[in-house]
């Protein structure tokens, strides 16, 4: 069976149609609804900061959002979203504008309650946040006091209401409100037909506001196998790994799948892939997991790693692995950002010389001195689609896939005869990412 192919249409026929072809007829290329909805990103409002106690130490904490707009309803005020963060890591909102409160507490059990001895702490007293469109409430510093009220001594409706509440009870939104974290589905869910899949690049607000964003599981968690993340590239679904997750070891690993709006920046993708895995590792006391990208979605996995630094995330990357990622970006991205009409975020990311492509292996990032797991980059080089200037895997050049500061920083480099795509389903591929999940890491 055919593969609908992720970044093959999606990168390849970005320039050659959906720049070009499609300037005439805005509207059947779907550019337009594209501007509305760069713009309700752009409406946005973010909240992030950090979260611990008094006495430094390595307790679980949960940050809660609640909408004061809600809160004169007869109804006891509910959480709308809330955040699990080690102590001292980072965590983060993004909300429609409104008015909201915060509220922390420790979180004995990592399971988003408080238990009877946790204290419970009014972020800011009284005082609620005015967020603006567009607005940046950033770098917040959250300390729960000892002597803050224990969850015992509240009300029974006000700790009941510290867990988030479901979507229709808010009069505005939270990204968190919307995402899967740990769902429970199969690889034939409709959810991730091609067609949806490329709705996350053109529409990437509708993609997780109408709940496909998130980490998926195949099964229920198993803490006796140790996870598998894989991380799909432009246009891509969870589907595109089928043929890997299918031939791992099941006995030893557990695939899991992010599944992710491709039209927004890869920085953004990073970030909230980072918060959802910190939260999985919390509720499940996950340890260890590995860590799998194809094509773009190795980009991401890069920046995700950054990512884990700052929040502080409990789980160990045992192995990184990258299938055919452009590690110097992309070309037909440069020629979407001047030539589009209207510019999608992660456009302005994968250009060549974009500020993320260009701070990759900055050696100020802690994940490229120190922090970056074992790195296996195995890269494709053939090319079906015709007469090339450049070598090609039929979508990206060779040249982007090996760039020098990439093999540099990597344990191995291994190259496959496939294409962009078929080297997700090639056995030499299968074979060598089974071989590597098997060994330990080495750094």
């Amino acid at each position: 069976m055919e593969r609908e192919p992720s970044l093959s249409t999606t990168a390849r026929r970005l320039a050659a149609a959906l720049v070009f072809g499609c300037l005439p007829t805005l509207n059947a290329c779907g550019i337009i609804g594209a501007q509305e909805q760069i713009e309700r990103m752009d409406a946005a409002c973010v909240i992030d900061g950090t979260v611990h106690g008094e006495v430094d130490g390595p307790e679980t904490y949960a940050v809660v959002l609640f909408d004061e707009s809600a809160m004169g309803l007869s109804l006891p005020p509910r959480a709308m979203d809330q955040v699990l963060s080690v102590a001292g890591g980072e965590w983060f909102f993004a909300v429609e504008p409104g008015r909201y409160s915060l509220v922390a507490f420790r979180d004995t059990d990592g399971d988003g309650t408080p238990g009877d001895s946790d204290p419970v702490h009014r972020v800011l007293g009284a005082r609620a946040l005015e967020c603006p469109a567009g607005g940046r409430f950033g770098g917040m510093d959250i300390v729960v006091p000892a002597d803050a009220p224990l969850a015992r001594d509240l009300p029974a409706g006000a700790r009941a209401g510290l867990h988030p509440t479901e979507r229709s009870t808010s009069a505005v939104a939270s990204v968190g409100q919307f995402s899967r974290l740990g769902k429970v589905t199969e690889l034939a869910d409709p959810r991730f037909e091609p067609a949806i899949a490329r709705r996350g690049m053109w529409r990437p607000v509708d993609f997780v506001s109408e709940g496909k964003a998130g980490v998926y599981l195949l099964e229920p968690y198993d803490p006796d196998r140790v996870p598998v993340l894989f991380v799909h590239g432009i246009g891509g679904s969870p589907r595109d790994f089928r043929e890997l997750a299918e031939h791992l070891d099941r006995d030893r690993f557990q695939p899991m799948f992010y599944y992710y709006p491709s039209g927004v920046g890869l920085g953004e993708n990073a970030a909230f892939l980072a918060q959802t895995m910190t939260q999985l590792e919390i509720r499940h006391g996950i340890d260890e997991v590995h860590l799998v990208a194809h094509s773009m979605g190795g980009l991401i996995g890069h920046a995700f790693l950054r990512e884990r630094e700052r929040r502080g995330s409990p789980a160990q990357i045992a192995h990184f692995l990258t299938l055919a990622t452009p590690w110097g970006g992309h070309a037909a991205a440069e020629w979407g950002v001047k030539m589009s009409p209207v510019v999608l975020p992660v456009w302005r990311d994968m250009a060549p010389a974009s500020r993320f492509i260009s701070e990759l292996f900055n050696d100020s990032h802690p994940v490229a001195a120190s922090g970056l797991p074992d790195h296996h980059l195995l890269f494709a080089y053939r090319n079906d689609a015709g007469r090339s200037r450049v070598a090609t895997d039929g979508v990206v050049t060779l040249e982007s896939m090996l760039r020098p500061e990439a093999q540099a920083q990597a344990d191995s480099v291994m190259g496959i005869h496939d294409t962009h795509v078929g080297i997700l389903d090639n056995p030499r591929t299968i074979t060598r990412v089974n071989a590597i999940l098997a060994t330990e890491g080495s750094r």
